[in-house]
């Protein structure tokens, strides 16, 4: 594990998930997929919720808890995204700051980190840019990235700005973990 910024802070861990871990989410799931409703998003996506009792996902859960010191039950589930060519998602933070979105952050608190795992490499584009950072990220099989949302005094940390960006060759598969700062809803039941 190694940074790539500390402001934001952004690290990046090679080999985080295995080639046949990587291999067992996309089949366990593309048949799942949808055209994702995000404005100006073109990509494919699924939360992998039915598949949280898989014991690879199980695995990736324990690993993602392990790397971050944040406990699994402060975990969305997991969610599978597809980039064809041409798929991109722009310029955005995964904090939930308009009012409408606050409904998202009752009882759970802000994503505070994420982890964005690689079960792929797309031929030619495809990075993680981190505007204000001004960091690149390209997407090898099996690593993963981890950066966080929030800065060490629980504030929003409005430099964790990132874009994905254009696909030009292949497909980009990626596995996302939301981290809250309290028990996530899927534990509050």
């Amino acid at each position: 594990t190694y940074p790539i910024s500390w402001s934001p802070k952004i690290f990046v861990y090679e080999n985080f998930l295995t080639k046949q871990e990587c291999e067992h989410i996309i089949k366990l799931a593309a048949g799942d997929l949808t055209k994702e409703s995000i404005p100006r998003v073109i990509a494919s996506g699924t939360y992998i919720t039915k598949y949280s009792e898989d014991p690879v996902v199980m695995e990736i859960e324990k690993k993602i808890a392990t790397w971050t010191l944040i406990p699994i039950e402060h975990g969305e589930h997991m969610y599978l995204r597809k980039f064809e060519v041409g798929g991109e998602y722009p310029k955005h933070l995964d904090l939930f700051l308009s009012e409408e979105e606050q409904k998202w952050v009752v009882g759970q608190g802000q994503r505070m980190a994420t982890v964005i795992m690689c079960l792929n490499q797309a031929e030619k584009g495809g990075e993680i840019y981190f505007n204000d950072a001004k960091v690149t990220f390209t997407c090898v099989q099996g690593s993963a990235l981890l950066y966080f949302s929030m800065n060490d005094e629980g504030a929003h940390d409005l430099r964790s700005t990132h874009s994905f960006l254009k696909v030009v060759k292949g497909e980009q598969w990626t596995l996302t973990k939301w981290l809250r700062q309290n028990k996530a809803g899927r534990w509050n039941k």
